[in-house]
């Protein structure tokens, strides 16, 4: 499975990884580690009964868990933070482009993969908060 490596996400600065956290709600069969070191150790959150919910995401929200994100949910980090889904994602010769519907915002990735270029994206995107909170 490809995801987000624990080294690439804690190289972003706190504030980038908090509006990940944030919006991270950690459901059943999300990947995340606790030590970011070694994706390796690579854990799977399992089903919960439903008494125990709230609870439990809060509790796996905790800072000593990592997200490793795939593809999916960086589409949806993606849309969920800019308020737009995406209307168009096309491959244009060596790379993505990924186009908001709401504000026809376009992102020239430069990136073959398209795990990649989600996560690209979404740092844009994830930046762009941090930069509205300083303001």
């Amino acid at each position: 499975m490809e995801y987000i490596s624990a080294k690439e996400f804690l190289k972003q600065p706190k504030e980038v990884q908090k509006v990940f956290i944030d919006w991270w709600k950690c459901d059943t069969g999300d990947l995340f580690t606790f030590d970011g070191v070694d994706d390796r150790d690579l854990n799977i959150l399992q089903t919960i009964g439903s008494e125990n919910q709230a609870t439990m995401t809060k509790a796996n929200k905790d800072e000593s868990r990592i997200p490793l994100f795939v593809e999916g949910q960086l589409r949806k980090f993606i849309e969920d933070r800019a308020g737009s889904k995406l209307a168009i994602i096309e491959f244009d010769y060596d790379h993505y482009n990924i186009v908001l519907r709401s504000n026809n915002k376009a992102y020239i990735t430069e990136e073959y993969d398209l795990l990649q270029a989600h996560w690209k994206v979404a740092l844009e995107i994830a930046k762009e908060k941090v930069q509205v909170w300083k303001e």
